[in-house]
């Protein structure tokens, strides 16, 4: 089973505020920035690359998505499941079809609980025929607002970064990355087990969210 275009985030928004960053920092000393609006600048510009990051580790977004069509390889049964299409959490199916055919609303029906669309006695087809993207589903998916955890860790790291920036561990050559995203760091630098422990955490909370996806081979 396969979904296209599951995975598709904008290139603006984030999960956490400017807020929440500097609230991390909160036991630090920030003189160096030459104040707070300094500081705020430079949160501000971290928002971006660390949302990329989250998502990118969790090989998802923690957006609403409205209407998005998918593509899912049939199931050969009278059920089709969206377990590992990339769609989480479900929230409606609005339409389904197959071999580019829309089955009459009435054909089938979506069951919230197991994240499955079952065909009825009516529905002009007794399966979901195999095949590859041979299903199309429009769904609405996703989060109104992002889980707290995930904003908590997209605020770990762009607070790790600061740390790091802040205590200039950032020159040092041991580094911590998720995917084109990285923090540097000094193992024997003042702050340096802090930046590993925020860093960390995050990638531990990020990876629980982390997508399952089947891929056709």
């Amino acid at each position: 089973m396969v979904a296209e275009g599951a995975f598709a985030t904008g290139s603006l928004g984030s999960y956490c505020a400017a807020a929440d960053v500097l609230g991390l920092l909160s036991a630090y000393d920030v003189a160096s920035w030459g104040g707070e609006d300094a500081l705020k600048a430079r949160t501000l510009q971290l928002l971006g690359p660390t949302r990329r990051a989250v998502d990118s580790a969790a090989g998802r977004d923690f957006f609403h998505h409205e209407h998005d069509e998918i593509e899912i390889d049939g199931s050969g049964t009278e059920v089709l499941s969206l377990n590992g299409s990339g769609v989480s959490p479900p929230v409606e199916v609005t339409s389904v079809a197959l071999n580019g055919v829309v089955l009459d609303a009435q054909g089938w029906r979506y069951y919230g609980s197991a994240n499955s669309i079952k065909l009825m006695p009516n529905a002009g087809v007794r399966r979901f025929a195999e095949g590859t993207q041979n299903v199309s589903v429009v769904v609405s998916w996703g989060y109104e607002s992002p889980p707290d955890d995930i904003a908590l860790a997209q605020a770990k790291l762009a607070a790790a970064q600061l740390i790091s920036e802040l205590s200039a561990e950032g020159q040092a050559v041991q580094a911590l990355s998720l995917g084109d995203y990285t923090v540097r760091y000094s193992a024997e630098g003042r702050y340096g087990g802090e930046i590993v422990r925020l860093v960390s955490a995050a990638k531990e909370t990020i990876g629980k969210h982390r997508a399952m996806k089947m891929v056709s081979v």
